[in-house]
């Protein structure tokens, strides 16, 4: 068992996840009383099947990227706001890093 996953060797250079049965009632019933620790969510992932964790991790992996592009957006805006204001003025890469390294 590695970090709450069971493994079923394959052949000695390959390991897949071992699937387990499934519980969907359970994932449920933990995600509607949103108290679920990290290891909870591996061990109620490790039940699903290899095509529903798979869809997990997409589904994941877009969240992410969206969470990221939306931080983004947020720090453009606030530099936008903070140029306008008068707080930052232009500055060419060699003026940042030489400020950077002062």
């Amino acid at each position: 068992m590695i970090a709450g996953f069971s493994l079923l060797a394959l052949s000695a250079s390959e390991l897949i996840p071992r699937p387990k049965p499934r519980d969907n009632h359970m994932i449920r019933t933990m995600l509607m009383e949103n108290v679920i620790s990290f290891g909870e969510i591996l061990e109620a992932a490790d039940k699903l099947s290899l095509e529903e964790q798979e869809t997990l991790i997409d589904i994941l992996r877009r969240r992410v990227n969206e969470n990221r592009r939306t931080g983004l957006l947020h720090d453009v805006q606030k530099a936008r706001k903070e140029f306008q204001k008068g707080r930052c003025k232009p500055a060419t890469p060699k003026e940042i890093m030489k400020e950077i390294l002062s």
